[in-house]
């Protein structure tokens, strides 16, 4: 049971940032052992909303990359934006 709870919470995103120079994606993630796991990624390696195919109103959304197979969630209805703008450069419009 514990794995397998695991396996769907270490796909949760906590938390997701713009390097200064608008290049790099860094997202935040926790391991197994619930220790932070980073990843970093360039900005064009990163599918939009658009995408990925996900509605705007779903609760988990899917954060992909072209160069991954790996997929990880993140929400925007229980989470917040605090950039609006970055976050449009990173996943396009939310309209």
């Amino acid at each position: 049971m514990l794995y397998g709870m695991s396996y769907f919470f270490r796909r949760i995103i906590g938390a997701i940032y713009l390097s200064e120079s608008g290049r790099t994606v860094r997202v935040a993630h926790l391991t197994f052992w619930g220790r932070r796991n980073d990843i970093y990624c360039p900005l064009e390696t990163v599918m939009t909303l658009d995408e990925v195919g996900d509605a705007k109103g779903e609760r988990l959304l899917q954060f992909r990359r072209h160069d991954s197979a790996e997929i990880l969630y993140f929400t925007i209805r229980y989470g917040q934006i605090v950039d609006r703008q970055k976050f449009e450069q990173i996943f396009g419009g939310l309209q």
